[in-house]
């Protein structure tokens, strides 16, 4: 089944932000495992929640089809938020549970 353009490059976009989100999700249980003894709980959370956001990518951008291209986008949205964007979040996240 074919899919135009555009709705490629939506579920394209959707796939970066999700990627962007699960870092910034994970940020924030990085900053709250340094003060809590529960880390094997944390580091379940965050993989419930990449599960959770990967069947909601899948069944409402997706049209219930995992496309490969969600791959890479995830990645290149996870890694352009590391890049630019995951020091101010960790300073705010410290500040607000520090």
């Amino acid at each position: 089944m074919e899919l135009p353009l555009a709705l490629q490059g939506a579920q394209l976009g959707a796939a970066a932000l999700t990627g962007a989100a699960l870092g910034l999700i994970y940020d924030a249980l990085r900053v709250l495992r340094r003060h809590s003894r529960a880390q094997a709980a944390l580091d379940a959370l965050f993989v419930l929640a990449c599960a959770l956001a990967l069947v909601r990518l899948t069944l409402l951008p997706g049209r219930g089809e995992f496309r490969l291209y969600f791959f890479p986008a995830l990645l290149v949205g996870t890694a352009v938020y590391f890049l630019l964007l995951s020091r101010l979040a960790l300073r705010a996240l410290r500040a607000v549970f520090g």
